[in-house]
């Protein structure tokens, strides 16, 4: 029986260095790690049981990406938020889809947001925690409303929208 750590795949492999914030998941046994990549945009890095590669594209935001961290959701989709300074520093989520990488919604800040934390309500509503310098760098919560965040109403077997077709 072992008792000592062990390094996964190449030690310092990240591309970019000064890698002063990541996040670490492990899903399904497979971890995963949040940081920046070669370009010190955010990217999410998969271990495949010998090395480190990203998922989709190498370097996601529009700029240097601060506090990424990565979380999945209730179907194993994986979702990444960083500070994102090609956006003045506006919190972003991203979620990894057959296609690549796409933003869920506008970016969550009115300005620039510090130590991102991500999480899943049972339903699977996004929710992001941020220190929020909108706010005199108070924490701010916000979750992701969406048309698509409905609730089943006990009962009801019709549903009209109106006007239709409508935003």
């Amino acid at each position: 029986e072992s008792s000592a750590w062990q390094v996964l795949g190449e030690q310092g492999f990240s591309g970019s260095t000064h890698d002063a914030y990541q996040c670490l998941a492990v899903y399904n046994g497979t971890p995963y790690l949040a940081t920046r990549g070669s370009d010190a945009k955010a990217t999410l890095y998969k271990f495949d049981g010998s090395n480190w590669s990203p998922l989709g594209t190498d370097g996601v935001s529009a700029g240097t990406a601060f506090y990424p961290t990565v979380k999945f959701d209730k179907n194993g989709v994986p979702h990444m938020a960083f500070s994102d300074d090609g956006n003045s520093g506006k919190a972003t989520l991203m979620k990894y889809t057959e296609t690549g990488w796409e933003k869920v919604g506008e970016a969550a800040s009115k300005s620039k947001a510090e130590y991102l934390s991500l999480d899943f309500s049972e339903s699977g509503i996004s929710h992001l925690a941020f220190r929020d310098n909108w706010s005199l760098r108070r924490t701010t919560v916000m979750k992701f409303a969406s048309a698509t965040n409905a609730e089943i109403i006990a009962g009801e077997k019709e549903l009209l929208l109106w006007p239709n077709p409508g935003n």
